[in-house]
């Protein structure tokens, strides 16, 4: 898990670590991103659900899985919420 200062940089982090992942030809790695609301990032606008692929209510049960091993957070009080299934 990757605990970011805002939800700008959480968009940021996962982007990064996604190009990273194809870079590197990593094709049994993939990441996650939770944050609230939409993040907007100069002319582009983010969510949760279309930058998972998913809806946001999936996202604790999905993190840990096969699938997807990386969570990429926009702050701790979040993290801990994921982390405790809460």
């Amino acid at each position: 898990m990757v605990v970011s200062s805002s939800r700008l940089h959480a968009v940021r982090y996962k982007q990064a670590l996604d190009r990273y992942i194809k870079d590197h030809g990593y094709s049994n790695l993939r990441t996650l991103v939770a944050f609230s609301g939409t993040v907007v990032d100069g002319d582009d606008e983010y969510t949760e659900p279309r930058m998972n692929g998913f809806p946001e209510s999936q996202t604790a049960d999905v993190f840990g899985g096969a699938d997807y091993q990386v969570l990429v957070v926009a702050e701790f009080a979040l993290a801990l919420t994921l982390l405790l299934g809460g």
